[in-house]
């Protein structure tokens, strides 16, 4: 029963969440979305330009290859970039309670945390804005990333080693 009342909880804070970012969802892009638009529709037929800094000066390859995973699948679509961030973001809810979990957090803790970061307005640029929408998937590898480590130190392994450093890189 306690493990119920703890999904529930978790549940309602995702719930919550998805409706309060649904209101920040991008109508469309902003600022220099268009820049990172622009390289990821010429990034098919030229993929050098995952590797290179663009002119703007960001370096994020892995962002870069991300916007193109994304405009190759929804086009040029802002509606579908804050989808996908939202949902992104409530797996990260979801992350985050798991790690808790793992270090014995009190589920009191866990709900407040939860609830802090489901709700932390600095993620509305996130849901909306390419260039700042890498934060929300970097969450997401650094939590795995902190849920791999767990695991080791409880039951080491070359299996478990190789993972924490392909999700640390």
């Amino acid at each position: 029963m306690k493990q119920l009342i703890e999904n529930r909880s978790l549940w309602l804070i995702i719930a919550g969440s998805v409706i309060f970012y649904l209101f920040f969802y991008s109508r469309q892009f902003n600022g220099d979305d268009w820049l990172w638009l622009a390289n990821a529709i010429k990034a098919w037929d030229y993929p050098r330009i995952f590797f290179e800094r663009p002119m703007y000066g960001y370096f994020r390859p892995l962002n870069m290859i991300w916007v193109s995973i994304l405009v190759k699948i929804f086009g040029v679509s802002a509606f579908a970039f804050s989808i996908i961030n939202i949902i992104l973001h409530s797996v990260n809810i979801m992350m985050l309670w798991k790690v808790l979990e793992k270090f014995d957090i009190e589920t009191q803790i866990r709900n407040i945390s939860c609830l802090f970061f489901g709700f932390y307005y600095l993620n509305i640029s996130a849901i909306g804005w390419i260039s700042v929408g890498h934060d929300i998937w970097v969450v997401f590898w650094s939590l795995l990333f902190t849920l791999k480590m767990v695991e080791f130190v409880k039951t080491p392994g070359i299996s478990a080693f190789i993972q924490i450093a392909i999700f640390g890189i």
